[in-house]
């Protein structure tokens, strides 16, 4: 089996539902969320994500969704060859939203990138993520 096969094989232990979105996409039955309605079923620490402006929302789904092996097609992505169909906004957007949210009530200093700090540890300077929403604002 190929590299390619291996990864087929492999996607529902690193990704579950992989396979089942990948044939519900195809056959057209997927049904995505849009991150708008993920945002609004969120509750306690969370709710604030929904206070995001579309602006924020956006730049939050550019800085980290391209990141993924997955396609959002809650925004309307098409998967390419051997991505998979991503239906709703996944819970490290609804954290990053939740952050962003905060930042635009008090806006943050931005910081350099520093490796050292986690992947999505947004509310500390110097996160990849972090920094580089705040750079694109």
């Amino acid at each position: 089996m190929g590299g390619t096969g291996r990864w087929q094989a492999r996607r529902d232990e690193i990704y579950p539902l992989a396979q089942r979105h990948m044939e519900q996409f195809e056959r057209g039955e997927l049904v995505p969320v849009p991150l708008d309605g993920v945002l609004r079923r969120q509750t306690g620490r969370y709710r604030a994500a929904n206070d995001l402006d579309d602006a924020g929302r956006q730049r939050a789904s550019d800085v980290l969704c391209g990141r993924c092996v997955k396609a959002p097609v809650w925004r309307g992505d098409q998967p390419g060859i051997d991505q998979i169909p991503c239906p709703e906004a996944c819970s490290v957007l609804v954290s990053l939203c939740r952050e962003a949210a905060l930042w635009q009530k008090h806006p943050p200093q931005r910081a350099d990138i520093d490796p050292q700090v986690a992947f999505a540890a947004f509310d500390v300077p110097g996160n990849e993520v972090r920094e580089r929403f705040l750079g694109a604002r």
